[in-house]
């Protein structure tokens, strides 16, 4: 009997892995372990902005209701002033690339303080994670990446970003 089973876990777990998702960040209801509070923020070059400035940014949740009775979430954020005052200016981010793109070349991805350890979503709260908008795409990487562009600050997005960082260049 398990050996009927078997192959069809099997085929199951592959089509779960290789099934289209869309990549999002977990609100800190889908994770309390990952808050920011309780991890230990990587350390970033000089010259980056540290993660643990976009660590202070508050979230909001508001339940919302269907007339289904089903329900749901909304995430906002609150705004550090550390924060605030970078609002609209050029930045250099330090951090691990998460492809939102099916190429080995990404206008637009997502940048965290860690490597992406799963291909569905990005495993930190929404507050550590800056959606990159590229002036010319960039080649995926394992690697840490450091790109330079202005940040803006969102206050509500329909994808669930905090932040975007515009026009990022790749720094070599």
């Amino acid at each position: 009997m398990s050996a009927v089973y078997s192959p069809l876990l099997l085929l199951a777990s592959v089509a779960l892995v290789l099934s289209p998702v869309p990549a999002r960040a977990l609100s800190f209801q889908d994770a309390p372990t990952l808050s920011p509070a309780l991890m230990a923020l990587p350390k970033v070059p000089q010259g980056a902005l540290a993660w643990q400035v976009f660590a202070k940014t508050k979230e909001k949740q508001r339940k919302i209701t269907f007339p289904d009775g089903g329900f749901a979430f909304e995430v906002s954020p609150e705004f550090d002033s550390e924060l605030k005052a970078l609002d609209g200016k050029q930045v250099t981010l330090y951090g691990f690339m998460f492809p939102l793109e099916q190429s080995s070349k990404q206008g637009s991805f997502l940048l965290g303080p860690y490597p992406a350890s799963c291909p569905f979503h990005y495993h930190v709260t929404p507050s550590l994670v800056v959606e990159i908008k590229a002036k010319q795409p960039v080649e995926f990487s394992w690697d840490p990446l450091t790109l330079t562009g202005t940040l803006q600050l969102v206050e509500n997005d329909e994808n669930g970003v905090f932040y975007y960082l515009r026009d990022a260049v790749l720094v070599k």
